[in-house]
């Protein structure tokens, strides 16, 4: 009987956005605006250059797009890894030291009009990378919180940028 280890934690913690509205998005975006306006008959009606521009900006507008799908904390390795994907499937992984990793998180409004939400902005030598965002993305809130969570108990700073905005109790 091979010997079990309880103290066992995994090596690498990946933190995951909710991918329930790609489909959405192939759904609606591509297929209909993508493939519906192009062939048309008023777009297509004088010439086919009209309908070939619109199809090649759509094509470059989503391989250009990305969106933050995974979060990989390393703790061993003391590494924090952003995986980008967009609706291609093209990744894009950007690796960064924890050592020099700060983080906020803290309770603000998201637009003039949109509620008051927990958003956690991660910082690399004092320079903002990226902002996790409930409901941006499609990163929920609990997975944000369980984020930082792993963040705290891996010794990462955090980062004072002032009162007027109002942490979050972790």
């Amino acid at each position: 009987m091979p010997f079990l280890d309880t103290n066992f934690k995994p090596k690498v913690t990946i933190y995951k956005a909710d991918q329930k509205t790609n489909i959405y998005y192939i759904i609606g975006f591509v297929i209909l605006f993508g493939l519906t306006i192009p062939l048309s008959s008023k777009f297509t009606s004088n010439s086919w250059t009209l309908p070939l521009i619109f199809l090649l900006l759509f094509l470059v507008f989503n391989f250009v797009t990305s969106r933050l799908n995974e979060v990989w904390l390393d703790k061993p390795n003391s590494n924090l890894t952003l995986l980008y994907k967009n609706y291609v499937g093209v990744k894009r992984k950007l690796k960064y030291d924890l050592d020099k990793i700060e983080f906020t998180y803290k309770r603000q409004a998201t637009s003039f009009r949109g509620g008051i939400k927990n958003i956690c902005t991660i910082y690399y030598s004092g320079k903002k990378v990226t902002q996790l965002i409930p409901d941006n993305d499609d990163w929920s809130d609990d997975e944000i919180r369980s984020f930082v969570y792993g963040l705290l108990e891996t010794g990462v700073k955090k980062k004072f940028v002032g009162y007027s905005l109002k942490d979050v109790e972790t």
